[in-house]
């Protein structure tokens, strides 16, 4: 509502930011939206994440421009409170439970949040998360993560399982190139060609586009990751400008210009 204590706090980590003064009101609008985007400047930008301010009631009843919506509920909030915003509930594509590490300690029950938002809105993704123990986790190596997520009998954290329900509701995906130096994975939307997904590791790719070899991550798993087993077994595919990449297609692009 006033201030630039937020922004400031957010630029303070290298992050650009640009703090919105709402004049009084508990929402954001397209309008406010848009003096942001002008001023944050989107030629370098793929996605911008815009923090509407105010209640779970104001925010939920004005268009912003977002083209998905997330919010988070807290445990010691309650389970009822789909019952109680109904229309927050209904706008939002993504749900997250927080504080779920304190869940003992307060009446809660999991099962009925996810029953009551169903009831709001069955395509929306409820996913526990406890930002603490996101924040631990990451600290941790890989051998005490999988320790840890052993221990709890869950097979991914919170973040994970966020990043993939927003990769599915942008409709991206990832393909991954593999060399000597690194390993990357390369974000696209899903239904990209050959042709452009290359583009997005460098123009020169795109425009001297020959063909691509393409191997599954799934059956790079089932081998022990070893290449040379996967193209005895014919498992590597030789595809062209047509083909349409898949989540998880680990490709190497030969290109000619």
């Amino acid at each position: 509502i006033d201030s630039d204590v937020d922004a400031k706090t957010i630029a303070e980590t290298g992050v650009r930011a640009i703090q919105l003064h709402t004049g009084g009101m508990c929402h954001l609008d397209a309008g406010m939206t848009r003096q942001g985007v002008e001023n944050l400047g989107t030629a370098d930008l793929d996605l911008v994440f815009l923090e509407n301010v105010g209640n779970l009631v104001c925010p939920a009843e004005f268009d912003t421009g977002a083209v998905k919506n997330a919010m988070i509920s807290s445990v010691p909030e309650g389970h009822d409170k789909p019952l109680k915003y109904p229309l927050m509930f209904q706008v939002c594509d993504i749900v997250l439970v927080n504080k779920i590490d304190v869940m003992p300690y307060f009446d809660f029950d999991l099962d009925k949040c996810r029953e009551y938002v169903a009831m709001r809105n069955p395509k929306a993704k409820v996913i526990p998360i406890c930002a603490k123990t996101e924040e631990d986790i990451a600290g941790s190596s890989q051998e005490e993560k999988l320790a840890f997520l052993h221990e709890m009998g869950i097979e991914s954290t919170g973040l994970d399982n966020l990043i993939k329900a927003s990769y599915d509701l942008l409709g991206l995906i990832s393909f991954l190139t593999d060399g000597k130096k690194e390993c990357r994975a390369w974000t696209i939307k899903r239904g990209t060609k050959a042709p452009q997904a290359a583009g997005k590791i460098h123009s020169d790719f795109e425009r001297g586009f020959i063909r691509a070899q393409v191997i599954s991550y799934d059956a790079l798993a089932d081998n022990n990751f070893d290449y040379a087993a996967v193209k005895a077994k014919g498992l590597q595919r030789t595809e062209g400008k047509e083909y349409v990449v898949n989540d998880g297609d680990v490709i190497e692009f030969l290109f000619n210009v």
